[in-house]
């Protein structure tokens, strides 16, 4: 590493440019925002597990690792299922309440959907209330319920996989933009030299003239 950085200031020495270059990206770099889908799933399903664990702190771990791991819709299902149990709706008996059972199957469907809605909504609020670095800074609390270690590793794979694209990118274009710096300089040097030889040819060339010229003005001088 520290071979690297040498090798980085001798660059910088030679080709100051490049230095400024770099600043530049470093300032430009927006660091505090990780676009990475993978991620942003994985932050909001752990909201979604905070929410549930704060609401109902006996849930089912494999109803946890659905919401954590699954497709989103096994997600929605699994939360509608632990609305469910948490608060069950009491079913009429008998065949003369059969259409009130139906009235209140309705109103299931309609609280479940609620609950769904009202989890999601909560989890999406306090995702986005929460920057991505200081989600990242939180997640050693959050691992410390075994049932949340592997969604915080995915999340954390998932938010250093982002960077490594995004310093693979920058580090492509600072490559192609140190290079073109050299080019040019060394383009531009070349030419000077050119100049200041083809300068100096013609300075030679003048004083072989005047002296030649000079040599034959004194033979004309002394016939």
């Amino acid at each position: 590493m520290t071979d690297h950085l040498d090798r980085l200031s001798t660059i910088i020495e030679l080709y100051p440019e490049i230095g400024e270059e770099l600043s530049r990206t470093v300032q430009k770099l927006c660091i505090e925002k990780i676009n990475s889908r993978e991620f942003k799933s994985f932050k909001e399903r752990i909201h979604i597990a905070q929410s549930l664990l704060r609401q109902f702190p006996d849930i089912k771990t494999e109803d946890l690792n659905a919401i954590l791991h699954k497709d989103m819709q096994h997600v929605r299902e699994s939360v509608k299922m632990i609305g469910r149990s948490a608060a069950p709706h009491q079913q009429p008996k008998g065949l003369i309440n059969t259409a009130l059972s139906g009235i209140n199957s309705l109103i299931s469907s309609g609280q479940d959907s609620q609950f769904v809605n009202e989890i999601f909504n909560n989890a999406e609020a306090a995702a986005s209330a929460i920057s991505d670095t200081q989600f990242l800074a939180e997640l050693n609390d959050i691992e410390k319920l075994p049932v949340l270690e592997k969604a915080v590793a995915d999340t954390r794979a998932a938010a250093l996989m982002h960077f490594r694209s995004l310093l693979m990118m920058q580090t492509t274009n600072l490559t192609g933009l140190a290079l073109h710096i050299q080019i040019s300089k060394c383009i531009a040097r070349i030419r000077r030299e050119a100049v200041s030889s083809e300068e100096q040819q013609l300075a030679e060339s003048r004083k072989r003239l005047i002296a030649s010229f000079n040599a034959h003005s004194q033979m004309d001088f002394h016939l």
